[in-house]
């Protein structure tokens, strides 16, 4: 996933990636916010996923995010 998609999917999806202030001694930290889609009886969660990078954080939160929507829509 390049950053371009990463950004791409978090709007998509209607989250939001934020990274941490750059400090002098520590890393560069990034988390994406976003909320599950929710099912007739199932209710949205909210996923927050932590990466070195926006593309690691975004494609963790993907990865969560399509286990989620695989659990309430599976192929008929």
């Amino acid at each position: 996933m390049t950053r371009e998609e990463a950004l791409d999917w978090i709007r998509d999806v209607e989250g939001q990636l934020l990274r941490n202030k750059k400090q002098p001694e520590g890393p560069e930290a990034w988390v994406a916010i976003v909320r599950t889609p929710a099912g007739s009886r199932i209710k949205a969660k909210l996923i927050l996923c932590f990466g070195h990078t926006a593309e690691d954080a975004a494609r963790g939160a993907e990865e969560q995010w399509r286990a989620n929507w695989n659990q309430i829509s599976p192929l008929h």
